[in-house]
């Protein structure tokens, strides 16, 4: 069983207590902890460590970053960074929940250094002495970082912590609400593929469409998914019509001489259609050639219209059968208005959907 992997990402030093709890946390949370100093990131031999640490955030689920008062070794062929500012920016660039914590009496120094900054400039507040930092040269770089995860447009809260156990109820919390937001989503993604199939079996005419408008805002899913389900309602709804046009071509024209029993005619179809090769074939750029791929059926089309809409301008039909059904121009100029404007221009998935609905249900 796939299990998410946490990446714990900190200076090591001054941090044992907390990555070693942390581990442990993480571990009896049934996820799989991903710390340097467990053995929880492979070092390819033909790589620096730093590489090795950025890397292994590609393999992980979630990020958990803690930020006190030594800024750490810079990264190898970095521009300044340190290596847990670079692995928090693989983190962000990949998009991974980051749950970020920073050590009380450090949050503390970088509102006062902000402070000072706006009421008596960034020299001024360069020159103090912030006890929480270990190497004061470091204090400007870590409350830059503090800083950088703050402004961040998305992913970007911060909770101050003095002990564990405030990064414990903390981590506790975020991730219960995570697993709440993923089954409020689901629930979500069940209503609505529960309206699109309800409406699918219906017209597009515009009770339906008021009905899925209607529905779709009383169970709060929102104007885009609307117009998404509205949208494809209609395009569904063409593309069986012109699916049922076809297969009653189709199976009308399957009709055995010897034995022309009207009532054969799906049992005989079902003989020579090959369903899995026709649900296959890609949409070409007009109707000859997309029905030309239908394995045995043979179209015979004049391309020479008539004046009258009515008359016959060629017939289709199978190949076993020397029967062939008559098509009118009327008839083929409709089937070419439906094809052109909705099979070839929906999704593979509509259009699937469409013809197994039509196989499903065609009666004879």
């Amino acid at each position: 069983m796939a299990i998410p992997k946490v990446f714990v990402s900190s200076t090591c030093y001054d941090l044992q207590e907390e990555r070693a709890q942390l581990e442990r946390f993480i571990s009896s949370y049934g996820f799989l902890p991903v710390l340097s100093e467990y053995s929880g990131v492979y070092y390819d031999v033909d790589e620096h460590t730093h590489a090795a640490c950025i890397k292994e955030v590609e393999h992980c689920d979630l990020f958990v970053l803690i930020i006190s008062g030594r800024y750490g070794g810079k990264l190898k062929e970095g521009s300044g960074q340190s290596i847990t500012q670079a692995e928090y920016e693989k983190a962000r660039s990949l998009d991974l929940p980051i749950f970020t914590f920073i050590k009380s009496d450090v949050s503390d120094a970088q509102l006062y250094f902000k402070e000072n900054t706006r009421s008596q400039g960034p020299d001024f507040a360069q020159k103090i002495v912030y006890p929480s930092i270990q190497k004061q040269t470091d204090a400007i770089p870590i409350f830059n970082f503090i800083e950088l995860v703050q402004r961040a447009n998305t992913n970007n809260g911060t909770e101050k912590y003095s002990s564990f156990s405030d990064i414990e109820s903390h981590l506790k919390k975020q991730w219960a609400g995570m697993m709440f937001k993923y089954l409020s989503d689901r629930k979500d993604r069940l209503k609505v593929d529960s309206i699109a199939s309800s409406l699918i079996s219906l017209t597009d005419t515009t009770e339906a469409l008021r009905s899925l408008v209607g529905s779709l805002h009383d169970k709060e899913v929102g104007v885009n998914e609307t117009k998404f389900l509205i949208d494809n309602t209609k395009i569904s709804s063409r593309l069986r019509h012109f699916y049922n046009k076809l297969f009653v071509l189709m199976v009308d024209s399957c009709v055995d001489l010897s034995s022309p029993d009207s009532s054969n005619n799906f049992a005989l179809f079902l003989d020579v259609f090959d369903f899995d090769q026709f649900l296959s074939i890609k949409p070409e750029d007009n109707l000859y050639d997309y029905l030309s791929h239908v394995e045995g059926l043979v179209i015979e089309i004049d391309v020479n219209m008539p004046d009258d809409e009515f008359s016959p301008i060629g017939g289709i039909g199978f190949s076993k059968f020397k029967v062939r059904k008559i098509i009118t121009q009327n008839s083929w100029i409709q089937l070419e208005k439906l094809y052109v404007s909705y099979v070839y221009q929906s999704s593979d998935k509509l259009r699937v959907e469409a013809i197994q609905m039509v196989y499903e249900h065609i009666n004879y």
